[in-house]
């Protein structure tokens, strides 16, 4: 990754995480990643949420202590949509 490189992580537990890439991409020309584990948090600048189930969303985002990693990113400061 360039120093200029922004990297936007797509949470990608549930939801329309692809058409979200695809999106971001065309219209801002930024790299993109979807996210599926915490560990991957660390490469990236931002991170958007799709829409989803949210009882889905909460059982599969409890494995690899996701939600307690997602709010430590959010803690951070860096943007989140």
């Amino acid at each position: 990754m360039t120093t200029n490189e922004v990297v936007i992580g797509v949470l990608a537990l549930q939801g329309s995480f692809e058409e979200h890439q695809e999106c971001i991409e065309k219209s801002t020309g930024c790299k993109t990643i979807q996210v599926r584990t915490s560990s991957q948090l660390e490469q990236i600048d931002a991170i958007i949420f799709p829409g989803g189930e949210s009882t889905a969303m909460g059982l599969i985002g409890s494995i690899d202590g996701m939600w307690s990693e997602l709010r430590k990113f959010v803690d951070t400061g860096k943007p989140v949509w």
